[in-house]
């Protein structure tokens, strides 16, 4: 038995693994991404207003918003984007906002760094198989698997263009937009988000 007060290995793991609270479920973001936006509004955060149903987390002074989106490190890009936030954060406009309308655009801005991220790491990704080029061709996939001393069917590498490409032709090669879509539907960039 652990001594008293120590943490098993199985509970140190559960505390690790926090569950999505459902807040964070309607927002798509994690238990940990859930966390640091608490940390963020409650660095600013007062503990209640009178008028406002206020949860643990209290409420935010409208004023406030634009440094604890900075302190969370997802500053609004625009004056325009801002104002934007602020009219869901505070639809009646009280001058105040609550933690669940936080994390909403909290979240918001998250999801749209992490995008970012990912596509960022995709076209470092396109750059690096093609040496720069605007089209991925079967010659830049022969190349990748010699360099990896890879053995690489060549059916397959014909099959990895056209499942990119959605079968317009091997001759056609791969454009970054193609290929990122390949890289979001296949799972290798979980961020990418396709466009419809």
């Amino acid at each position: 038995m652990p001594p008293k007060g120590s943490k098993t290995k199985d509970s140190a793991s559960a505390e690790k693994k926090k569950r999505q609270s459902k807040l964070a479920k309607e927002h798509g973001i994690t238990a940990s991404e859930e966390n640091e936006i608490r940390e963020a509004f409650c660095l600013f955060s007062t503990s209640s207003h009178p008028d406002l149903a206020t949860s643990k987390e209290g409420v935010m002074l409208s004023s406030k918003v634009y440094r604890a989106l900075t302190a969370l490190g997802v500053k609004p890009d625009s004056k325009e984007q801002f104002a934007a936030l602020m009219d869901a954060a505070d639809p009646d406009r009280s001058g105040y906002v609550t933690y669940e309308h936080f994390v909403g655009i909290a979240a918001l801005k998250l999801l749209q760094r992490t995008t970012e991220q990912a596509t960022l790491e995709a076209a470092s990704a396109f750059k690096l198989f093609t040496g720069g080029a605007e089209i991925l061709t079967l010659e830049h996939l022969r190349g990748i698997a010699k360099d990896l001393k890879m053995t690489v069917d060549e059916d397959l590498l014909k099959e990895m263009i056209l499942e990119a490409n959605e079968g317009i032709g091997l001759e056609h090669g791969v454009t970054f937009e193609q290929f990122q879509g390949a890289m979001a539907r296949t799972g290798m960039f979980a961020d990418l988000k396709l466009s419809e």
